[in-house]
């Protein structure tokens, strides 16, 4: 099993992914087509920047499509309660799954895995915090090909 980079898709070592529910239905979708290569994905360093900007513009347009959805929910199940209308059953389905559907459309237009115990100490942190545990300020576990000195102070540091 290799070690790729999501990023640049190079065979390197780095800070592992997350393995969430999306990762999970690609890797399942893979296998049933019998083309998964069940690499071990990473972020290498040199990618980290770019992993950062991708995730952090995921989180963003993830929080705005629900505030969005939420919003327009809200506005088909309660504006008719005060209407003479009444509760419309249907309009609040609708107001439902349009959200479900704005949900569905980020992830499957701008997904960015996270990383496993969030950015590596020395990597250039978020001037906010990560949103769903995503970029988290610990220090994270990573796959090194080196040294064993490499591996000595990758140890050290999950002690902490």
């Amino acid at each position: 099993m290799a070690t790729r980079c999501i990023i640049c898709e190079r065979e390197t070592g780095g800070t592992p992914i997350a393995e969430d529910a999306v990762i999970k239905a690609i890797r399942a979708g893979k296998q049933a087509l019998r083309m998964a290569q069940n690499n071990r994905l990473v972020v290498c360093n040199d990618c980290m920047e770019g992993y950062r900007a991708k995730r952090e513009r995921f989180e963003k347009s993830l929080v705005q499509n629900i505030v969005l959805g939420g919003i327009i929910f809200l506005g088909l199940a309660i504006v008719p309660i005060f209407t003479k209308a009444g509760f419309q059953l249907g309009a609040a389905l609708v107001g439902l799954l349009f959200l479900l559907g704005l949900v569905l459309l980020t992830v499957l237009t701008s997904y960015s895995p996270s990383l496993v115990g969030g950015l590596p100490k020395g990597a250039a942190q978020s001037s906010r915090p990560g949103f769903f545990g995503g970029i988290a300020s610990k220090a994270a576990p990573t796959i090194k090909k080196g040294s064993e000195k490499e591996k000595a102070a990758s140890q050290k540091s999950k002690k902490r």
